[in-house]
């Protein structure tokens, strides 16, 4: 494999591989709270990374989004979970939990994050999502649980 492409963005990166049978973006995601807020984060990030990423037919962004429906009542609409999820579907992506479990994003039954290691704290605001062609190869998905090491 080969490094072709490589951008960034805060807490944010993109490369794109290449080898001889297979061709691969992926974004890693690490969002920081910036002055647009955690999903404002991802949203600048996204938009500035995914259009690199329209060449390829095997795309993955996953992280740890700090995101979440769940925190999306007191955030004004252009900065909502919504607005990251229209983005990846935009770009033909889906959330492979998601897509697997049938669930609704804010209405998980697995957490992926324990606030301050509580289990009675949880939340799903980690998320990997992969382009149909790429998610159609995934065999297997899985989220560990709180107590498990």
């Amino acid at each position: 494999m080969e490094v072709v492409q490589a951008a960034s963005q805060r807490h944010m990166i993109l490369a794109t591989l290449h080898g001889p049978a297979v061709s691969l973006s992926v974004v890693a995601v690490w969002a920081m709270r910036g002055p647009r807020g955690y999903a404002g984060a991802v949203i600048g990030g996204l938009d500035a990374l995914l259009p690199l990423t329209a060449a390829s037919p095997n795309v993955f962004v996953a992280g740890d989004f700090n995101a979440s429906p769940v925190f999306d009542p007191t955030s004004p609409p252009a900065l909502r979970f919504a607005e990251i999820s229209s983005r990846l579907q935009d770009a033909g992506l889906v959330s492979l939990w998601h897509d697997r479990a049938g669930e609704a994003f804010g209405s998980e039954s697995c957490a992926t994050y324990h606030h301050q290691w509580k289990q009675e704290q949880p939340f799903h605001i980690d998320f990997a999502f992969a382009s149909k062609a790429l998610a159609a190869r995934c065999r297997h998905f899985e989220i560990g649980k709180f107590d498990s090491d």
